[in-house]
């Protein structure tokens, strides 16, 4: 709930834009290949920035073969236009920024799912270094490397909120709240299983006891 609280609010109503082109429009309404329109997805990784701290939106393109001829009708058809996805905290394992905080250079690990040679379905992972130069993908010891020709690093981190650290990975604000709220349940467990153990304990007599205070209030009568 608390979570929501900060994101909803944020996606109520769907941005309005103007001037776009036919290939941008078909990719603000299916940015990961999965039919997931853009509004959908950035709710979806504000949600883990929220939880996170930080999540990682990676903007990547199929590779093309400069010899190929593209039409209008690939773009569409093949679906031959950027795709994003995104990356948790856990799955960086190195970064780099320079003097000013800019990101150099990131590495981060991606699970994928293929189809092998065999017709079954096998779960691998891709190491993925990205500089402003080069992009290196690494798959069970096998290494490429192919040219970043945009000259920018397609990582964008998205905060939970404005990042007043110099760490690209920084806490989450809500890190907090979720401690404090984890004590108060944890305390208020203990008081109720204490309260229903005592009110178990004086309601339940023993039966020598309870003969001994009916001999008693005869005794009285």
């Amino acid at each position: 709930p608390v979570i929501d609280a900060h994101v909803n609010p944020i996606f109520n109503t769907e941005p309005a834009r103007q001037g776009i082109s036919p290939t941008f429009n078909r990719f603000i309404n299916d940015v990961d290949g999965n039919n997931t329109s853009i509004t959908r997805f950035m709710k979806k990784v504000a949600i883990m920035a929220k939880l996170h701290g930080v999540q990682f939106v990676v903007v990547d393109m199929a590779k093309i073969d400069d010899s190929q001829v593209i039409t209008e009708a690939d773009i569409e058809q093949e679906r031959i236009y950027p795709y994003l996805y995104s990356v948790s905290p856990s799955q960086v394992i190195n970064w780099a920024t320079d003097k000013f905080g800019r990101l150099i250079s990131i590495s981060y690990v991606v699970r994928n799912s293929i189809i092998d040679e065999t017709d079954t379905a096998k779960d691998i992972e891709e190491t993925w270094t990205w500089t402003e130069t080069k992009c290196k993908k690494v798959v069970d010891g096998n290494e490429e490397v192919f040219d970043n020709n945009i000259g920018v690093i397609p990582v964008v981190p998205i905060y939970g909120v404005i990042n007043a650290t110099d760490d690209l990975i920084p806490q989450s604000d809500l890190y907090g709240i979720a401690r404090t709220s984890l004590a108060m349940f944890n305390a208020c467990s203990e008081l109720r299983e204490l309260h229903r153990n005592q009110a178990f304990s004086i309601l339940a007599y023993p039966i020598v006891m309870m003969m001994i205070m009916k001999m008693v209030m005869n005794r009285l009568e």
